[in-house]
Order: C-alpha cells, then structure tokens, then sequence
C-alpha cells in the first residue's frame, strides 16, 4: 500500500472497488460527519426536545455480591429496569458520550497504557456490553455512534448495523480522535508527530486533510464545526476554525497542566487536570469547585459530554499513585455542581445507574420492596424538580428540555442479632440492629438481615447469607450443674475497627435465666482504632434459675454510638450484633487460645494454640467458600494430654481466589467434638497467565489454563482472528494465521482480564 501526499492531503491508496464499498458502509456520522446536501433536518440536534434522567443505586455497604433492585417507571418506553451497586468494575481509561446520552468507554489494560476493551451502554438500558475490538482513544457522535483509534495508530467506526468497528484508516497513525456530540461535523485525528501532533480532519472514506500548522496532544468538535485542540507542549489550547482547506486559531486559552478536553453537544466545553475540572466562561477557564481531577499517575484519562454541557463524564486515572477505591471508575458531574458516585463498568449483568432520555414532563419512578433486608433510606435529587416519598419508595421527576436530572436511591444494610424472642430480637420489639459498616465488624465477617431470627437457638443468623458469628472462638465452660458462682468469668472477643473513631462493645449473658438481658448482667469496655482484640470480664457472677436447662444466651454489640449496659436492644448506626447459645458442658477437651490465618504466595498458612488438653485425639480443618458448606481439608493430631501451650500448623495448598473460610473441628477419643471460631482470609494472589512460546510457530501453549474461561486473538487492525472457550490443555492452534504481531485476550473463570501481544513467526 502507497500512501500519497497532495497539497497537505492524505489520501490512502486503494482499490477502486474497495473506496467504494468503505463509502457506502461507513456511518454520516463518522468518517465523512459532513455529508454534502444534508437537510438542515438531518443536522439538527436529535435530543434538542428531550430532557435525560440519571436514576443511580447506592447500597450502604456496597458488598459482594451486589443485589438486584427493580424499579418500575410510568415512562412508556422503559416501563422497568433494574439496578444492582456490586462493587466491582472494570477500570477504565477513556470515555465518549454523544448527544442521545450513549456512553462508550474503553478499559484500561493491566500495563496501565494500551489497547484496552471497549464496552458501550445505550440509554434506556442498565448493561454494558462489550464489543469487539480493542484501543486506546474514543469519541462519539450524536447519535451514540463511535469513532476508535487504537495503540497502531489505526481509526475505526462503528457500524450498528453489523455492532462491529470497520477499519477506516490503518495508516493515519492517529493518537486521538474527535467528533461533535451535537450537531454532524467532520471527525477530526491527531497525527502522530514528534513532540506535537498534527491536526487532520476526515473527509471521507480514508482520506485525510492534514494542517501542519496546528498540533496537539487533545482534541474535540464543536458543533459549530470548530476544533478545540489542547497542547501540553505548548501550554495552551486553541479554538480552531476553518476555510476551506485553510485552518487558523481563531481564539487561544491557557492550559492549566490540562490533560484533556471535550465539548458537549450544547458548545460547552471543559478541561481537567489532576486535581480540578474547569469550563470555559467568557474566554477564561473557571475551576468547579466541587470537582475532581484526573488524578496523578502514568495512566491515560478521559472527558466527556453529551447532550447536558452541565454534567460532563470524567474517567478517573486507573494508575493513580494514590492507593484508591476510585482508580478508572466514571465519575458523573450533576447540575448542581456535585457529582455523582460512578457509573460502574462490569463485564456483564446489571450495573448500578441508567441514563433515561424522556420527552419534558412528569414521570414515577418507584423502588420495587423486592429487598427486605435492605431499607430505602434516602432518596437523593439533583436538577428539574423531585417530589420524593420515602414510604412509598418513589420519586415523581419533573424534567425540561435539555435539563438532566440526577435521582439516587440509597438502601441500607442492617445486621440483626438472632437470640429467642424474649430478648429483644425483632424489629417489631425494638430488637438490637446495626446498619452494617463492614469497617467496625465483631470478628471479621458480617451479612445483611432482613429482620432478627428466632427460629433457631442463636444459629438462625448463621444459617442466612453468611455465616457472621465470628466474633468469639470459644466461651469458658459452664458446668452441666448449672449452677454457681464465677469470678473474672473472662470472654476474649475478636473484632475490627478500621473507623477513626473509638468503639463501644459490650456483652450481656442471661446468668438468671429469666429470658431477657439486664443491665447488671451485662458489661462493657472499649476499642480503639485499628483494634483487634478486647476482652469482656464479669468481675462476680450468680447463677440461677438454671435447672433442667441445656444452656443460656449471650448478645455482644459493637458500636461507634453511645452504649452501655443499658442498651442490649435498639438502634445503632454502625457496628454489629452477635447472640450465642452457651450450652452446659463437662469439661471440653481442648481450651483452645488462638486460631489465625494468613496469605503466603501459593498457600494460605493457618497456625493455632491451646492452653489445656484433655483426652483430645485430632484437629480436623474445615474449609469453605460460603461460611456454610464445609470440607475437611486436614487433620493434624492433638497433643492428647497437656497443660501448657501448645502450637499447631498447616498449610491449605489449595485456597480459591478471595474470601476463604476455615474453622476447627476438635475431636475427643470418645467422639465428642467442640468447633472453633470461623475466620476468613483473603487469597488474593493473582496467576500468573503467560502464552508461550512468544514468538510461536504453529502452537501458543497458556500456562494455568485450568484458570482460563475464554480466549480472543485480534490483529492489530483490531479484527477478531480467534476466540474459543474450550480445550486449552492442548494449546491454540495458530499455524493457520498470517506471521505478525497479535494482541491476545484472556479471560479467567473469576473475571481477571489480562492483554498480551504474541509474535507469530515462521
């Protein structure tokens, strides 16, 4: 292929036959942007009418597995949609948004630079969807479709007909790309150029005309057919318009370290740098005072707006050196200068915002009660006017044309204790509830409870969601008597703070046996921030009331709020609440004094004390995903007969990624046996996915492919050549491709997306 020069033009040799049918296939909204003798209809901005409303799922705490919420609407086009606020997302490091609020966003790789996936949601609909093809910048048009350039330099468009990107150019060597929101205008690249890259907007079908007079490192259209091109080399950005083939900087601003740039379908336009997003007023930038930057690391970002001017979309950096929660999530600016959580980016399912384009009006949208476990505790508003009905879990939205409305659902999780019912259990009796903060836990687990349980003798919380009584490994033996008097009876209770605040914990135990906790059986002390450990003693204890019973109860609370002895039932707005059944025993044969687990870099290593051991015969170690289903994974031999301390370890050789759940069963030589506490450790070792031989010749071999779901092999033009799902044992099979260099994909079963370029040689 030839690549000619004309007059500043440059134009792509190819076949005639080629020319023509990349003409007829290409979208007016892309390569061309500006069609000669297009109907000032055709060029009108398409929501020009509509008024865009932002709904968002916000659970408190966001914990995963993330719930479903459906919501209904009296929109006639969208009747119901749901949501779901998983913490997870996919980083991103660029997003686009055209005037029809269609978002296109392209993942940033695990390098931090690079072609990255590419993932779109249309609005009216909660999914993303990734599409095929992989790069590193994008732009898109009014009507939601995009314009890609990838790490080659390559530009592509989308076509919807086919929802495939089409090979526009594979030799412009573009860097960035941009195309209007509002209304059609040409696109325009920058042309790869040491230092300072040129200007060149498209006219079609491959070709290109070049201005050498302009560079930059950013760029965006405007409506009105202006270019907006930000140079960091320079330190400034400029306002571009043209004559024909002649291009001049009408207008020059500043830049602020900007790193990037876009202009909404209305014509305003923003910048950002690392630390604030600014807009263009009057001829001067003015900072947003509730704005983020960028943030700072090596990581490409991205800015954009659609129809709303005001609510520009920002792409936090995904290699920010500041550890953060927040690295490539999008951020959302609303009309009242707040921003809005992210609208998270997931491989698949339901994510946790949709952006809905409606006609100027009034319309419902309600929370379906689908969720007893998670209360809807606010409903927060921004834009139009909101009439909001907690009790009726709805928001009656009126929007205007081009406004947008931000309405944010807010639920909250609750942990509820599971003691019988005389002890102040259930919500309808004032029972002990904390909104779960997984920052301040008793042990280290904690689930979501939709009211407290008192089917079962202080099990029933273990036996919904995830198995949370954790807090204490073991209790003191009380005697089958029943009866009797205890000094310093001492209670070790295992907890965490990670809040900047101290936390009350206190302990009841039904000593009298009269079914409800009282003040003076209960007692209190403090942790700290960062604690781990406290202990509870009950200085001078009678028993009573005891005969003919096979045990008693016992609640443990831990909060940030104000709490004495006082308070065994009630409200808290953080923290947790464990109740216990303590059965009468003889004495057990092992007290046990530690129990821990920890990560090394192929095994998770647990290690254990006991203080005493009586008649003990083994250790079997039980291990699960769910804190319910339990295996053995090993037995280590007790002591049998000690009065000191003895240490004990193994090595669980086969952990899943995440959460893992471990718990001893201590076994008696007459078959008895007492349970540990359950502690969870974090697994969190990535494999190490690696295709060799690199170059190949006829055969790549994926170590690990036990770990691998799926397989994807693109050219460098960004055509798919190869994508299965099975039979990675034996390799993939490229003896058929052309030599050259490919960029293969890898999925793992647990979500992992890694990228690596692989050499095909012969």
């Amino acid at each position: 292929m030839k690549t000619l020069y004309f007059n500043g033009q440059v134009s792509i040799c190819k076949r005639l036959i080629l020319l023509l049918v990349l003409a007829n296939m290409i979208s007016v909204s892309f390569a061309q942007q500006r069609i000669a003798g297009s109907t000032k209809k055709e060029n009108a901005r398409v929501n020009a009418d509509f008024g865009t409303i932002v709904i968002s799922k916000k659970t408190q705490p966001e914990i995963a597995p993330g719930v479903n919420f459906t919501f209904f609407t009296e929109i006639p086009s969208i009747p119901s949609f749901v949501l779901n606020d998983d913490p997870s997302f996919i980083s991103m490091q660029d997003v686009g948004m055209g005037e029809d609020n269609t978002m296109w966003a392209i993942a940033a790789p695990e390098s931090g630079t690079g072609n990255g996936n590419i993932y779109h949601r249309p609005a009216g609909s909660s999914a993303w969807v990734q599409a095929g093809g992989m790069g590193t910048r994008i732009d898109v048009s009014l009507r939601g479709n995009s314009v890609l350039v990838n790490e080659a330099g390559a530009v592509f468009t989308w076509n919807s007909t086919l929802s495939a990107f089409q090979l526009l150019s594979a030799s412009i060597n573009a860097v960035d790309v941009g195309v209007s929101a509002g209304t059609i205008q040409n696109a325009f690249v920058l042309v790869r150029n040491f230092g300072c890259h040129t200007l060149a907007r498209s006219i079609g079908s491959g070709f290109f005309t070049q201005y050498p007079n302009i560079c930059g490192t950013r760029l965006d259209v405007a409506p009105d057919g202006s270019v907006y091109v930000l140079s960091e080399l320079a330190g400034e950005v400029y306002r571009v318009t043209f004559s024909g083939d002649a291009a001049t900087i009408a207008q020059t601003f500043p830049s602020l370290a900007f790193r990037d740039i876009t202009v909404a379908a209305d014509g305003k336009v923003w910048a950002v740098n690392s630390t604030t997003s600014y807009y263009l007023d009057n001829g001067a930038w003015v900072a947003d005072p509730n704005s983020s930057g960028i943030g700072f690391g090596s990581n490409p970002s991205g800015l954009s707006a659609g129809a709303d001017g005001d609510t520009p979309i920002l792409t936090l950096n995904a290699e920010d050196d500041l550890p953060t929660s927040d690295r490539g999530q999008l951020i959302q600016r609303r009309e009242n200068g707040t921003w809005m959580n992210s609208h998270k980016v997931r491989q698949s399912g339901t994510a946790n915002s949709i952006i809905l384009n409606v006609a100027p009006g009034t319309y419902r949208v309600e929370e379906n009660p689908t969720q007893p476990a998670w209360k809807l505790v606010g409903i927060n508003t921004s834009g139009g006017t909101v009439v909001t009905n907690l009790d009726n879990r709805n928001a009656n939205i009126t929007v205007g044309a081009g406004q947008t409305v931000h309405v944010e659902f807010v639920n909250a999780g609750y942990d509820y204790g599971d003691a019988a019912a005389s002890y102040g259990t259930k919500a309808s009796d004032n029972g002990a509830v904390h909104q779960v903060n997984p920052a301040l836990t008793l042990g280290t687990t904690i689930d979501i409870d939709a009211d407290g349980d008192t089917g079962s003798p202080a099990t029933g919380d273990d036996n919904t969601g995830t198995d949370d009584e954790d807090g204490i490994a073991s209790f003191p033996v009380i005697s089958a008597a029943g009866s009797g008097t205890f000094t310093n009876y001492t209670v070790k209770v295992s907890a965490r703070n990670e809040t900047a605040l101290t936390a009350n914990l206190c302990g009841w135990i039904d000593w009298n046996n009269n079914g409800t906790f009282e003040s003076g059986e209960g007692v209190c002390t403090t942790l700290a921030p960062a604690g781990t450990e406290a202990t509870l003693v009950w200085p001078a204890v009678i028993m009573s009331g005891f005969e003919s019973k096979v045990g008693t109860f016992a609640r443990f609370r831990l909060t940030t709020d104000v709490l004495t002895t006082g308070g065994m039932t009630g409200m808290a707005t953080n923290g947790e609440v464990e109740d216990y059944f303590l059965p009468f025993s003889d004495a057990m044969p092992v007290t046990l004094i530690t129990f821990e687990g920890s990560t090394r870099e192929h095994y998770v290593a647990l290690k254990w004390a006991t203080a005493e051991e009586t008649n003990a015969d083994r250790f079997e170690i039980e291990h699960s995903i769910n804190g319910k289903t339990w295996n053995v994974v090993g037995t280590v031999v007790a002591k049998g007969e000690s009065s000191v301390q003895a240490n004990y370890t193994f090595e669980h050789n086969t952990p899943l990624k995440d959460r893992n759940f471990y718990r001893l069963r201590m076994i008696d030589h007459d078959k008895t046996f007492s349970l540990s506490k359950i502690i969870s450790v974090i697994f969190d070792k990535t494999s190490t996915l690696t295709a060799y031989p690199n170059p190949a010749n006829n055969r790549i071999v994926i170590s690990s492919d036990e770990l691998v779901k799926q397989v994807t092999l693109h050219a460098v033009s960004g055509a798919k050549v190869f994508e299965s799902q099975q039979h990675f044992h034996n390799g993939i099979d490229v003896s058929k491709l052309s030599q050259g260099m490919y960029i293969m994909s890898i999925i793992q079963f647990d979500g992992t997306v890694s990228t690596q370029r692989v050499l095909v040689a012969r």
